[in-house]
């Protein structure tokens, strides 16, 4: 299962996130995405959804992209329904 995941982090062109809050303890994620994204494609949209207000979800991300992503990174504080209907809206091709 995990191979799987990291495959599809390698061939991944836009990455979106809700409701995934990135906690400091789950380092397993940070290996997954570092291994994932050691490949030759190229993520033109990373795009998280949480409704944190303190920041801290926001910093978590931030510091776990590389700078080529950051360029591509937006965050936006929507709870999970607002973040469905936008991506049901916009497709994950207009994000």
């Amino acid at each position: 299962m995990w191979r799987a995941a990291a495959a599809e982090f390698a061939t991944a062109k836009r990455i979106v996130v809700s409701g995934f809050s990135l906690p400091q303890t789950d380092s397993f994620f940070r290996y997954l995405y570092a291994l994932g994204t050691i490949s030759d494609e190229r993520i033109r949209a990373f795009r998280v959804y949480d409704p944190d207000p303190s920041g801290d979800v926001e910093k978590r991300f931030r510091a776990l992209l590389g700078d080529e992503v950051l360029a591509r990174f937006v965050f936006l504080r929507h709870t999970f329904q607002e973040a469905i209907g936008e991506i049901w809206n916009k497709g994950v091709a207009g994000i």
